[in-house]
């Protein structure tokens, strides 16, 4: 099963203080307009109008028929509608510059008749409420928000966070953990932060984090601080980070390669050139890379690893990984060179199930050699 990545491209990701106070001051900022533009609406449901509006309230009222009748005393809907015949008549017989025929005036005069008595309601100025965005757009808010120029270059971590958690829950649902299941992350400060951690708790989104269990540093006073906390970058604990990435990048670099010839904006092609890009070539090489057998590899090597740390007295312990934190500062030894190298697969060996290919990359490859002979021949006949 492959469960879909989180996407985040081109956005920095924060942590839940920063994206509060993200919130707060865009919310400050609507407050502050002096110019209301959208801030200010008219809650009039669509096509109703009433007996004191202005005449331009009406269709078919633009602004040069509202200045003639207004030259004549006529300024709302009512008194449009209660045109006596004999103004009537007075304002088809005016001057030219101030005449409305009589055919116009009939017209507007039936519209009239289907104004709402009395007055029409006020407008709302949202930028009066404590948060104009929830008056506004109500439950919806949150995601009106987020997409303001303001709020879009950033993602919240909580978002992070629910993805991993849905995800999840998606992969583990009819099976035997489909109520015990957890997630493993290592110490990211974004996470690990008070208010996400005390936002997870609410959620019933902690006890599903993996976590040290048994007490583990509760009889050290010199480890209490790291009390039901996680080690922090350790790629030896985690897959992704010791193999599986690098796995990716490899993959998603040939599939690059092997559509080249395609044009920029074929669907199709394995592009890196920008953000949209590059996220776009990555989720489908996620599809189909890393295989099981190294998924399964790497995972085993992680316990390997524990143990090892473990009997170290859990100090880092040089070769688990690559790790270019102060802890591998202080312990990095030369590893000696030389040795047995294994023979590699070559780049385009894609038989046997060796190396396994996107569909968008298999229908290129006949592409690929169509160019190649158009230009071995181009060659050829130039020399």
């Amino acid at each position: 099963m492959c469960a879909k990545p989180f996407c985040y491209s081109g956005k920095l990701l924060v942590s839940l203080k920063d994206d509060r106070r993200n919130v707060a001051v865009e919310i400050a900022r609507v407050k502050s307009l002096s110019h209301p533009g959208p801030w200010l609406a008219d809650t009039r449901a669509d096509g109703k109008v009433f007996e004191f509006d202005k005449t331009s309230k009406l269709k078919g009222i633009g602004a040069k028929s509202e200045e003639k009748l207004s030259k004549h005393g006529i300024t709302t809907i009512k008194a449009l509608r209660d045109l006596s015949p004999e103004k009537s008549k007075q304002i088809s017989d005016a001057a030219r510059e101030v005449r409305i025929s009589d055919s116009k005036l009939t017209k507007f005069r039936n519209l009239a008749q289907h104004a709402e008595p009395g007055d029409p309601p006020e407008k709302i100025d949202y930028r009066k409420f404590d948060n104009p965005y929830k008056e506004r757009y109500g439950d919806q808010w949150q995601e009106r928000i987020r997409a303001t120029s303001q709020m879009s270059p950033y993602v919240c971590v909580t978002k992070m966070i629910e993805h991993i958690v849905a995800e999840s829950a998606l992969m583990f649902k009819g099976t035997k953990y489909e109520d015990s299941w957890v997630f493993y992350h290592d110490a990211l400060s974004l996470m690990t932060a008070k208010e996400t951690v005390a936002w997870m708790k609410e959620k019933g989104f902690h006890e599903r984090w993996l976590l040290p269990v048994m007490g583990l540093h509760s009889d050290d006073p010199d480890l209490k601080a790291y009390l039901d906390t996680i080690p922090g970058n350790g790629p030896e604990n985690m897959p992704w980070d010791l193999s599986l990435n690098k796995d990716t990048h490899e993959d998603t670099n040939r599939h690059v390669v092997l559509t080249h010839e395609l044009a920029d904006d074929d669907p199709k092609k394995f592009d890196l050139s920008t953000p949209k890009r590059g996220s776009w070539a990555y989720e489908r090489v996620l599809q189909i890379c890393p295989c099981s057998k190294r998924i399964k590899q790497d995972v085993l090597k992680v316990f390997d690893s524990m143990e090892k740390v473990r009997k170290a007295g859990g100090i880092l312990v040089e070769g688990l990984g690559k790790n270019y934190g102060r802890r591998y500062e202080n312990v990095k030894i030369t590893q000696p060179r030389g040795g047995y190298r294994p023979q590699r697969m070559a780049w385009d060996d894609y038989g046997d199930g060796k190396r396994v290919m996107h569909d968008d990359a298999k229908a290129t490859i006949a592409v690929k050699l169509e160019q190649s002979l158009l230009r071995l021949a181009g060659k050829n006949r130039s020399s």
